[in-house]
This record gives C-alpha cells, sequence and structure tokens, in this order.
C-alpha cells in the first residue's frame, strides 16, 4: 500500500511582493549549461507562491549571448536586469536589490538546480515565523582557513547560494562595504561580520530549509541532512558544490564533512550557537 500524500502546506496569510532573481554570469565556462538545468527544475517544480522572476545577467561580453539567455526565459514573462561583472555574486545581488522594489528577494545562484515543489511557499512560512530575519537553502559552521579574520569554530553562516530576505533588511545587512577581491566576497559571506551574523545581530534568527519544508535553527543544522549531510536527502536547492560531493570518495567526503561540521556531526552544539554570535 502506497503512503498517503502530504497534506497541502498553508497559505501565508500575506502574499508579500516577491522577487526570484536568478543570476547567470556570462564569463563563467558552462554557463549555458547551468542556466538550462536551472531553467529545467524551474518548470518542473511549482514555487507554490506567486513571485516575480528577475534574471540577473552579469558580465556579457556579447549582448547577443545575454540576447539568447533572455529569450530562453520569455516564456517566463520574467525580467532581466543586467550589471557589470565587478562585485562577484554577493556585489550583483546588491545592485539588483537597489533596483527592485519588491518586499523580498530571494537570491538563487548561476548554479542553482530546484529539487522540490513548493520551493517558495517553504522558505516563505518559515520567513514569516516570528523573529526570523534570514532563511537559507544550505549553510555550514566551515571557517575558510585563508585570513585570521574569520575566527574560530564554529562558523554559523547561511551560504549564499540561495537564501531569501526582506530586501530592506538585506541591503542593511550587506551594506556599503566594497566587494573587490574574492576575500571580501568570502567576508561578507561568512566572516565575524557576514550577513548572517549581522541579522542575528539584530536579533533576528536564520533558518536553514530543507526539501521537508522544515525551518532548522543553526543548533540543528548538522541534523538537516542538506549540504554535504548523509545522503542530502532533504536538499532543496542544489548547486555546483553540493553536485560535486556525490562524486567525492568516502574518504574526500569524511574530511570535508569534518572541516564543515566538526564534531557536530555527532553531537549537538550548545544552545547558545542560535543566539547571538560572538
Amino acid at each position: 500500500m502506497s503512503a498517503a500524500p502530504a497534506p497541502p502546506l498553508p497559505l501565508p496569510q500575506r502574499l508579500v511582493p516577491t522577487a526570484v532573481v536568478f543570476l547567470v554570469r556570462g564569463r563563467d565556462g558552462g554557463y549555458a549549461a547551468s542556466y538550462r538545468r536551472f531553467l529545467d527544475s524551474y518548470r518542473t517544480h511549482p514555487a507554490g507562491l506567486p513571485h516575480d522572476l528577475v534574471l540577473l545577467c552579469k558580465g556579457f561580453a556579447d549582448p547577443a549571448d545575454q540576447a539568447r539567455v533572455e529569450a530562453d526565459f520569455a516564456g517566463l514573462s520574467s525580467r532581466t536586469l543586467t550589471v557589470g561583472d565587478e562585485g562577484f555574486d554577493l556585489g550583483a545581488y546588491r545592485e539588483a536589490a537597489r533596483r527592485l522594489d519588491h518586499e523580498r528577494v530571494l537570491f538563487l545562484n548561476g548554479w542553482s538546480e530546484i529539487l522540490s515543489e513548493d520551493w517558495l511557499l517553504k522558505l516563505t512560512l518559515n520567513l514569516d515565523r516570528p523573529g526570523i530575519g534570514l532563511v537559507g537553502c544550505t549553510g555550514c559552521y566551515e571557517v575558510l582557513r585563508i585570513d585570521r579574520r574569520f575566527g574560530p569554530f564554529p562558523n554559523p553562516h547561511v551560504r549564499s547560494n540561495g537564501f531569501l530576505m526582506d530586501r530592506g533588511l538585506f541591503l542593511e545587512a550587506i551594506g556599503e562595504r566594497p566587494i573587490g577581491t574574492k576575500l571580501d566576497a568570502f567576508l561578507i559571506e561568512s566572516g565575524p561580520d557576514s550577513i548572517t551574523r549581522r541579522v542575528v545581530g539584530r536579533g533576528l534568527g536564520a533558518l536553514l530549509v530543507g526539501r521537508d519544508g522544515r525551518g532548522f535553527p543553526p543548533r540543528l543544522w548538522p541534523r538537516s541532512r542538506t549540504f554535504r549531510l548523509g545522503l542530502r536527502d532533504n536538499l532543496m536547492v542544489a548547486d555546483n558544490q553540493t553536485r560535486a560531493a556525490a562524486g567525492w570518495s568516502w574518504r574526500v567526503l569524511t574530511r570535508v564533512q569534518t572541516q564543515t561540521w566538526g564534531r557536530y556531526l555527532a553531537e549537538l552544539p550548545p544552545a547558545g550557537l542560535d543566539g547571538p554570535l560572538a
């Protein structure tokens, strides 16, 4: 006997104007295959909520190449924003947020692939929870060992491959910080003054949202079955890093999991991890 279907998710009490911003960088190798993968997944998996799809075209040297991308998205009534190639992904997101007027923005990088129906609804229901300021599809505790400013482990942060926020809060959290180097971008994503830390420092929570619709606070991220965890069967949006893990040997996977989650693969972090991050 087959299992009974899951009950439908409730709709939000208030529909908030939301932009789903998908980044396509024309200078990335293989960008065409990547955006087509996203496009197929977007068509296959209903979002569950009305929204405006925004195609964020970055760094196209040939206007004809960008025009071909826009033509592939034309049947989806998408809007296009064009930005230069500076500022990495986060700089492009900031420019898009300045030019949009939606109340909320969901940013998805160029390697994104949607794996679940009702993905926007699941993210929105969790962002609507009292006291929540940031929800994402993946996150980790990793500390980048490339600069002493990254501080101690664990370093919980929402990864910038896919996250939903109020647009004003995003602009406040990213601020006017320069993003001229990859290190600048890494510091904004996972440094001591990251977007996640700025949100949590304002007394708001940050959640990871799985394919099952559950929102996990930072203390429970190692139990989320998402980024570099188990079979990753609860992952809602894949990217190049999550796909790469499928081809790793057990030895490589174990080493990377330890870098990402440390001893908390086997034990729960202290409850204070969900509060203001020191």
